[in-house]
């Protein structure tokens, strides 16, 4: 996973929360060499990503689209191919989602919703009320896209394989 985590980002710690506990829920052993943080940045996930790769990762998890994006592009540049070799998904559905190559899978959250709570909380402070502790949880919906969903060795159309990769195929 290439986290965005620490202060003041708080929405990092409590995706690295739901990440750990998806883990145990599945059952399965999570190796902790395999979380990196990243600052939701581009620069920074740019010169994560290979440390993720050398330890053997097949799959990215990231904070945010554009740090997905930034995998995208490491990912290729280490001559492998999204999503057969390596897969990615990214959080946020934002506009870069859907103009990487191949299509960037992501999680989507409400953002009317949140708008919604956030322009309720201030509107609560302006008041001189105490709002509602800022515990709030939203829903959020996996979108599946090219970057997760592999193709058995057959590049789609907007995969990010070497040209060679498959030249054996007929």
């Amino acid at each position: 996973m290439l986290l965005g985590y620490g202060e003041p980002h708080v929405d990092g710690i409590v995706r690295l929360r739901g990440y750990r506990q998806a883990y145990v829920d599945g059952g399965q052993p999570l190796d902790e060499t395999l979380i990196v943080a990243g600052k939701f940045d581009f620069d920074e996930a740019t010169a994560k990503v290979p440390v993720l790769l050398s330890a053997g990762a097949d799959a990215l998890v990231c904070a945010n689209d554009l740090m997905a994006s930034a995998a995208l592009k490491c990912i290729a540049a280490h001559g492998l191919c999204v999503p057969d070799d390596v897969a990615v998904i990214g959080y946020g559905d934002t506009l870069i989602s859907r103009i990487t190559s191949p299509a960037l899978s992501s999680v989507a959250q409400s953002s009317r919703e949140m708008g919604r709570w956030a322009a309720t909380t201030v509107l609560t402070q302006i008041k001189g009320l105490e709002p509602d502790p800022f515990h709030e949880c939203f829903p959020v919906a996996l979108l599946e896209r090219a970057s997760s969903i592999a193709t058995g060795g057959i590049p789609p159309t907007t995969s990010t394989c070497r040209e060679d990769k498959n030249a054996h195929l007929p």
